[in-house]
Parts: structure tokens; sequence; C-alpha cells
């Protein structure tokens, strides 16, 4: 009898522990920067390369903020990113041909994230890019800074200076911390 409870015992506490390590948390958070591009700096069948500032990961306190630790974080993936023309906020985004976005961290070799080729020639002021399939930028979150770079091939000249925004959106799977 004291045998079947003991093992009765072991059996619960072992699979409530399986249930625990195997329990996960998702989360989404986003990262944007802005830069400007003035009229005079670029030509047509130019590559304009637009390097960001530092911009600091806030992948340590969204895991925080959902219940794990950076260290449980198993992969963040890029799931979406955009431009958008913010002024004059009537720009469109038809002068460039194609574009690509590059993320760069620390030592971390740089890394196609995604990329519009073509660009319609009657894109709006707003353009989603088309992601990079199945890129873990896990490693490149998990350091304090990262940069995007944006690649653009222009169309068209650049009628006026124009600000612009960048913004990438991001989910996360991470054990709970218990």
């Amino acid at each position: 009898m004291k045998r079947t409870l003991y093992f009765a015992f072991v059996l619960v506490v072992g699979i409530i522990s399986c249930n625990k390590e195997d329990e996960t948390v998702e989360f989404a958070f986003s990262h944007d920067y802005e830069f400007t591009i003035s009229e005079d700096s670029i030509s047509i069948d130019t590559v304009l390369a637009i390097p960001s500032t530092d911009i600091t990961s806030s992948l340590k306190e969204q895991t925080e903020q959902n219940n794990s630790l950076l260290s449980l974080v198993k992969e963040v993936h890029l799931v979406s990113i955009n431009i958008e023309a913010i002024d004059p906020a009537t720009q469109e985004l038809s002068f460039l041909q194609d574009a690509e976005l590059f993320l760069t961290s620390g030592t971390l070799a740089e890394l196609m994230v995604a990329s519009k080729n073509p660009v319609s020639a009657t894109q709006g002021n707003s353009m989603d890019f088309d992601i990079e399939e199945g890129v873990d930028v896990l490693q490149y979150m998990k350091n304090t800074n990262f940069k995007f770079r944006a690649s653009f091939h222009l169309r068209n000249n650049l009628p006026q200076a124009t600000k612009f925004k960048i913004t990438g959106e991001f989910n996360a799977t991470a054990g709970v911390n218990n």
C-alpha cells in the first residue's frame, strides 16, 4: 500500500514538473526608427544605404513583463515591417524601385530580414515589406542594442526632403519563469 501511494505521489509530482517545464508564453513587441532623406542626397539608379542609430532592444523588459527571463527566450521572429513617410505624410514611396532591410547587432553578421522587389510604381505613403521566411532574430534582440540598415534602389528622384519611419513587429516565445 505504501509503495502504491509513493508511486502515485512520484507520478503526480513528475507530471506536474514536466508540465511546468513545457509552459511557454508568447508575446509581441515592436521597434521603430526614423530617418530623413534629403532630396539632393540621391539620384536615379543609385543604391542608398541608410543605417539606423542604435536601437535599444526591449526584449529583456518584455520577457520580465510576461513572467519570463531573457535566458528562457526560445525564439524571436520578425512578423511584419513597414515604412511610412511621416513628414510630409503625403510623400509617396513610388520613387523606390526596390528595398531591402537588414539587421545588425554587435559582432553578429548582418542579416537580411525583409525586402520589397519591386516597389509598386503607384505605391502610396506606406508600404509593408516581404519578410524573409524562417529567420530567427533571437541573438540580435538579446543584445542590448541593434540596428536596422535600409538599402533603397531608386526609380525616381525624391522631390523633397522627407522623414520616414520604419516599424518592425516581433513575436517571441519564451519559457515561463517559475
